[in-house]
């Protein structure tokens, strides 16, 4: 059994892939299959990488086979580290630090943030479709958010030191439901419930 190549997005200088997530773009009466893609820019000296882009690529089928397409892209302040679909839309975790040398004594200032764009498709020209993202909401934190999953309008994310949060979209804010301090570096977590998750630490499950 062997998969065949559909496409091949070649990085640039100094870009690296740190996350990929399937999504299906409201199209029509219908929807269009596509894949989104985080990249950051390491550079030289930098602690975090203060730089990278969301990428949204196409799967163009002509009948006999399909193809990957890039369609649109934006750029971001930093990695991005985790992907959820939310009520059509899709939600990125991205996270950047800057750290100057201060007094012989490294002070990082972290830049985290979980943001929810909606994917378009603004024309449809000879079947090839346009797509734009629309940047709806953003939630600012403190720490890296490494686990990221959603139910309906709620998102629930575990950031990398010490804490389970539940937001909830409304309209274009996130605004924060619930959080939980009692986890200790929670690594993955997944939803249970409506209301409730399963997640694992990186000393107990």
């Amino acid at each position: 059994m062997s998969s065949p190549e559909l496409g091949q997005y070649d990085c640039g200088q100094e870009e690296e892939i740190t996350a990929v997530h399937t999504l299906l773009v409201p199209f029509d009466e219908g929807t269009l299959p596509c894949f989104a893609v985080g990249s950051c820019r390491y550079k030289a000296g930098e602690t975090e990488p203060t730089e990278g882009q969301l990428l949204v690529f196409w799967v163009h089928s002509d009948g006999s086979s399909a193809k990957l397409a890039p369609a649109t892209s934006t750029p971001l302040n930093g990695c991005t580290y985790a992907f959820a679909d939310i009520n059509g839309m899709i939600a990125v975790a991205v996270g950047s630090s800057v750290c100057p040398l201060l007094a012989r004594s490294i002070r990082c200032l972290w830049h985290v943030k979980v943001v929810v764009f909606r994917v378009v498709v603004t024309s449809d020209v000879s079947n090839t479709p346009s797509f734009a993202l629309h940047r709806v909401a953003e939630w600012n934190h403190n720490y890296y958010v490494i686990g990221l999953v959603s139910h309906g309008t709620t998102l629930m994310l575990g950031d990398a030191i010490s804490s389970v949060t539940f937001l909830k979209l409304d309209g274009t804010r996130l605004e924060t439901l619930a959080k939980d301090y009692g986890s200790l570096w929670p690594v993955c977590l997944q939803r249970w419930s409506d209301t409730s998750i399963i997640g694992a630490n990186v000393s107990r499950m």
